[in-house]
């Protein structure tokens, strides 16, 4: 068994119902949080927390999220060529992510809800640990929340649940 945490799942098949309209055309992980979508954000803490290995767990309609963590030279290549260096340098920072992330796309099959594309990904992973983290969840802390979990995972050899207090209405 591994002695930590390498691999992570990112259950992205959703429909986003509870955004409707909206997500009828945009998926829900690709809505903006500051200038980056929201799973760009989830991505960045998983690769910062050295997860090697991510497995988006994806749907019909969702080419938007491969599209934005696919390389884009040609892209990248015409902002130099414009003086926009800055933007160019973003595009390849996102498509780096895929890179160091080493990005796999997994279709979901079988019924919507939190545990199918779980299920979908974790039999590629025998008995290695690993990191479930949604990507319309986002986390600012001290130390990120993957890396929260990965030090108790590795404290405990248990699997381990972040959770955050509710309101009880």
């Amino acid at each position: 068994m591994a002695t930590t945490i390498r691999r992570a799942v990112i259950p992205a098949a959703g429909i986003g119902s509870r955004l409707l309209p909206l997500t009828k055309a945009i998926p829900k992980e690709m809505l903006p949080v500051g200038d980056k979508p929201v799973i760009e954000h989830t991505v960045c803490e998983l690769v910062d927390s050295g997860i090697t290995d991510i497995t988006i767990v994806v749907s019909a309609g969702k080419g938007l999220i491969q599209d934005h963590f696919r390389p884009s030279p040609a892209l990248a290549e015409q902002l130099r060529a414009d003086g926009k260096d800055r933007f160019a340098d973003a595009v390849d920072q996102v498509a780096e992510l895929s890179h160091k992330g080493h990005i796999t796309y997994l279709d979901q099959h079988g019924p919507y809800g939190n545990g199918t594309p779980v299920l979908n990904a974790a039999h590629n992973f025998g008995d290695e640990p690993m990191l479930v983290l949604w990507p319309d969840d986002v986390f600012v802390s001290e130390v990120p929340r993957a890396q929260q979990l990965i030090r108790a995972y590795e404290a405990t050899r248990c699997p381990v649940l972040a959770l955050m207090p509710m309101d009880r209405s």
